[in-house]
């Protein structure tokens, strides 16, 4: 027949420090991995797409919004010198131009998918370029 084991069960005690060893592990994982995470955003390790619309006038205020998902979102900028607005942090989904350009822009949508690559499409006097890609 097996001996049985005499021992007293874990305290309360016992048992908090175990749950407090845990959390402190895992915080400072996470504190330490954060800027290395960050670091590597920054240069390129986990691409996120932007748009570029180029045929606007020189400073001309754009919007875009993605209201057709679950998470909607909107994005703002003025276009550069050459008539060029640029949106960064634009996930995938189907986006549309809300403010500025011409009818015929706004009702166009412009969709984002979730592969790499550049993307290019004419509206008008419009060009819309998607791109989604390593270090863009």
């Amino acid at each position: 027949m097996p001996e049985r084991n005499n021992e007293d069960p874990p305290s309360q005690f016992h048992l908090f420090l175990a749950r407090l060893l845990v959390v402190v592990v895992f915080t400072s994982a996470f504190i330490i991995s954060w800027p290395v995470f960050e670091k590597m955003r920054e240069r390129g390790w986990f691409p996120e797409p932007r748009i570029e619309i180029s045929g606007f006038e020189p400073k001309e205020s754009v919007a875009i919004e993605r209201h057709y998902s679950f998470v909607p979102a909107r994005r703002e900028t003025q276009a550069d010198k050459s008539g060029r607005a640029v949106f960064y942090k634009t996930g995938p989904g189907k986006w549309r131009v809300v403010k500025g350009g011409t009818e015929e822009l706004r009702n166009t949508t412009i969709f984002i998918p979730d592969r790499h690559g550049v993307f290019t499409k004419k509206v008008g006097t419009f060009e819309i370029t998607t791109i989604f890609r390593q270090g863009s």
